[in-house]
C-alpha cells in the first residue's frame, strides 16, 4: 500500500480499518491510483478531490507558489567551462560542486541537449537572454526544466535551472475531470507549510492572512502573531517604499500574473534583518484577488557574491586593486576631478632589483616584499587614496585632491617608510627600495592613460638616476 495512503489511513482509523467491503474497495482504488502518480502528483491528487470549478481556483494558487522555487545557476565562460554553480534546494542533483570548472561536454545530463547548446550560442552571439524548456532523466525520474540564459561579460553566460516538473504536472490536472471534494483554508494551509520557501499571502489591504512554518521560523514569530500584520512591518524601512509600490502594481494586475522579483532586506521584533529575494503572484481565492509573496533567505548567496566581487576587483597576493579595477575606478576620478577643478595625482612605482630578490632568496620571500611594500604604501596614504598592482613589482597610486607639491612630499614619505622596512629571511633580514615617477592633472589630456604613461616615463627616469628614488619633472 502506498506510504501517503497508510498515513492517512492511519490518522483517522488508528485501530485499523473496519469491517466494510464497500470501504475496503474505496482504499483499493485510491492505492491503485496513487501507484500512477510521481510523488508530487500523489500530493496534489491527495488533496485535489474537488470539482472542476474549485479544482481551477486551486491550481492558479499552486502556479503562484511555484514561481518562487530556488533555482539552480550555472556560469558558463566562452569556452563552454562552467565557472561556478549555484545548487537549488529543489534540484540538488541536477549538478554536483565537483562540476565546476568541467567542460559542459563532460556533463552527462547534458549529452544529447542539442537544444540547449543552440540556445547557449544564441545567447552569447545574439547578447540577449533565451528561453527553452526540455525534459531530463534525474536518477529514476523524469523532470521538466526550464533554462533561462542570459549573457554576462566577456562572452560568460549565466544559465538558471528551475524544476516546473510540478507546474507541468497541474497543467495536466487542469485538464482532468476529479471527483467532487470540499477545498479547505486547511488543506491550502498544508500545502504552503511544505514549501521549502517562506510564504505569506496578503490581502488588498496589504494585511498578512496566511503564513508558512518557513515564514515563521524566518522571522522569529509564530503564525498567530503574523497573521493581521501589515506586511510592510517585515520590510527594512530603506527598501519600504520599493516594496510597496511593487505589490501596489501587483493588485492593479487584474488577476494577471504578476512576475515581479527583486532584494530586500527583511526583518520582525524578534529576528535580526537578514537579506532574501522576494517573488509575487496573485491568485482568487475565495472570490477575492489575493497577494502570494514568496522569500528565500539569501543572506549566503549575498555575501558570496560581495566576496565574488571583492576578488574580481582586488589582486589575491597583496589584496589592492587589480588593474583593471584601478583603470575603471581610476578613469571615473580623473573625469571627475577635472570636471570640478580638483588637483589629482598619480604615482608609478617599480621595486628596484625585485628580479635579484626572487632570484637570491625565492618567490616566496618576493611575495612577502610585495606584501610589506603595499601595507607601507597603505600606512602612508589617505583612504581616498587608491593603490593598484599593475602586474609584478609595478604599482600604481592614485591620489585625488592631491597636486603635485603633495604628491611629491608623499613619493618622499614613501621612500622613508620603505628604507625602514625589513623582510626575514633565512639568511637574514633584507631590505629593499623603489623608484617611483610622479605625474599630476594639469600635465595631461582627458585621459587616464596619458597620466599613467606620463608617471611610467618619469619612473624610469629615476631607474636611470639610480633607483631609490623619485622624479617628477622631465
Amino acid at each position: 500500500m502506498h506510504r501517503l495512503l497508510k498515513r492517512q489511513l492511519r490518522r483517522y482509523f488508528p485501530d485499523g480499518l473496519p469491517e466494510s467491503e464497500a470501504l475496503a474497495a474505496f482504499v483499493k482504488s485510491v492505492n491503485d491510483s496513487y501507484k500512477n502518480f510521481s510523488r508530487d502528483e500523489a500530493i496534489l491528487g491527495h488533496s485535489l478531490d474537488i470539482s472542476s470549478q474549485e479544482l481551477n481556483e486551486r491550481n492558479d494558487t499552486l502556479n503562484s507558489l511555484l514561481d518562487a522555487l530556488p533555482d539552480t545557476c550555472i556560469w558558463v565562460d566562452e569556452f563552454e567551462v562552467i565557472r561556478d554553480i549555484r545548487l537549488g534546494q529543489q534540484l540538488d542533483g541536477l549538478f554536483s560542486a565537483t562540476d565546476k570548472f568541467k567542460s559542459l561536454d563532460d556533463i552527462a545530463l547534458l549529452k544529447g541537449q542539442h537544444r540547449f547548446r543552440s540556445h547557449l550560442l544564441s545567447c552569447r552571439k545574439n547578447n540577449r537572454p533565451e528561453l527553452h524548456e526540455c525534459q531530463l532523466t534525474l536518477g529514476d525520474e523524469q523532470i521538466f526544466i526550464e533554462t533561462r540564459f542570459s549573457p554576462l561579460k566577456n562572452k560568460q553566460v549565466l544559465v538558471v535551472f528551475r524544476d516546473i516538473t510540478v507546474r507541468k504536472v497541474v497543467e495536466r490536472l487542469k485538464n482532468s475531470a476529479l471527483e467532487e471534494s470540499q477545498r479547505s483554508g486547511k488543506q491550502l494551509q498544508e500545502l504552503i507549510n511544505g514549501a521549502p520557501i517562506g510564504i505569506m499571502l496578503i490581502d488588498n489591504t496589504f494585511n498578512v492572512i496566511m503564513v508558512n512554518s518557513y515564514a515563521s521560523a524566518h522571522l522569529g514569530m509564530a503564525s498567530s502573531e503574523l497573521l493581521g500584520q501589515r506586511c510592510d512591518t517585515f520590510i527594512e524601512p530603506a527598501f519600504r517604499e520599493q516594496y510597496l509600490s511593487a505589490i501596489g502594481q501587483c493588485f492593479s494586475c487584474d488577476d494577471s500574473a504578476c512576475d515581479s522579483r527583486f532584494d530586500v532586506s527583511m526583518c520582525s521584533p524578534r529576528h535580526s534583518p537578514f537579506e532574501a529575494e522576494l517573488a509575487f503572484s496573485t491568485f482568487n481565492h475565495g472570490g477575492r484577488l489575493v497577494l502570494t509573496q514568496a522569500f528565500t533567505d539569501i543572506s549566503a548567496r549575498k555575501q558570496m557574491e560581495k566576496e565574488l566581487r571583492r576578488l574580481a576587483q582586488t589582486d589575491p597576493l597583496t589584496g589592492v586593486a587589480n588593474r583593471r579595477f584601478f583603470i575603471t575606478r581610476g578613469q571615473a576620478a580623473f573625469d571627475g576631478c577635472r570636471q570640478s577643478g580638483q588637483s589629482l595625482s598619480l604615482l608609478a612605482m617599480d621595486l628596484d632589483h625585485f628580479k635579484s630578490i626572487n632570484d637570491t632568496y625565492g618567490h616566496a620571500t618576493g611575495d612577502e616584499v610585495l606584501k610589506c611594500f603595499c601595507r607601507t604604501l597603505e600606512a602612508v596614504v589617505s583612504q581616498d587614496a587608491l593603490i593598484g598592482r599593475f602586474g609584478g613589482e609595478e604599482f600604481t597610486l592614485l591620489l585625488p585632491g592631491t597636486d603635485k607639491a603633495g604628491a611629491e612630499a608623499i613619493a618622499s614619505n614613501i621612500l622613508s617608510g620603505v628604507a625602514q622596512q625589513q623582510v626575514e629571511t633565512a639568511q637574514g633580514n633584507l631590505g629593499f627600495t623603489t623608484s617611483i615617477g610622479v605625474a599630476s592633472l594639469d600635465e595631461a589630456d582627458s585621459h587616464l592613460e596619458a597620466l599613467l604613461n606620463l608617471a611610467d616615463a618619469r619612473l624610469y627616469r629615476a631607474k636611470h638616476g639610480g633607483r631609490n628614488r623619485y622624479c617628477s619633472g622631465d
